[in-house]
């Protein structure tokens, strides 16, 4: 009798259980995409709306703020009482910078870069070192995304994630 008992409770186990191969796959994310032959390309842009933004640094009179992934938006933060976005500095891949002396320290993607901010409005890179990170991009919240979100055309990188309302 027990050993039919515990047979049973198997059989509806096994027998309940969804299987996620045939279930649709739903996430709070979408990836967003880069085609690989641009992931180096760092460039200085008009003001942008914000994606996620997951980390902000004083430099000066300016706040940087980290649009995971995407790049760094720069904020004329002199009248507290009305900051303004003034740019965005597009950097594929980018999860982490720190400043000093208005310099960034940066990843893109598996590099590490130095960009030098002292002209605002048109920040140059100074320094490149290649293949410093091994990232695999995740979603801001640091969840992991199903394996069937991943699935992407070749020769494109996730660079980030868009939460999905």
């Amino acid at each position: 009798m027990k050993n039919t008992f515990y047979i049973v409770c198997i059989l509806l186990f096994f027998g309940c259980r969804d299987n996620a191969e045939n279930q649709d796959i739903h996430s709070k994310y979408k990836p967003i995409l880069i085609e690989n032959s641009k992931l180096n390309e760092c460039v200085w842009e008009t003001e942008k709306p914000n994606n996620q933004i997951t980390l902000t640094r004083k430099m000066g009179r300016y706040i940087l703020a980290l649009d995971f992934g995407l790049g760094i938006h720069v904020i004329d933060a002199q009248n507290i009482n009305e900051p303004k976005k003034i740019g965005f500095y597009r950097i594929p891949a980018c999860v982490d910078f720190e400043i000093k002396d208005l310099k960034v320290y940066a990843n893109n993607y598996h590099d590490f870069i130095v960009i030098d901010f002292a002209n605002i409005n048109s920040p140059l890179i100074i320094k490149r070192n290649l293949n410093q990170f091994s990232i695999d991009i995740k979603t801001p919240d640091g969840l992991e995304i199903f394996e069937s979100l991943k699935k992407i055309p070749q020769e494109t990188t996730i660079i980030s994630y868009e939460k999905i309302n």
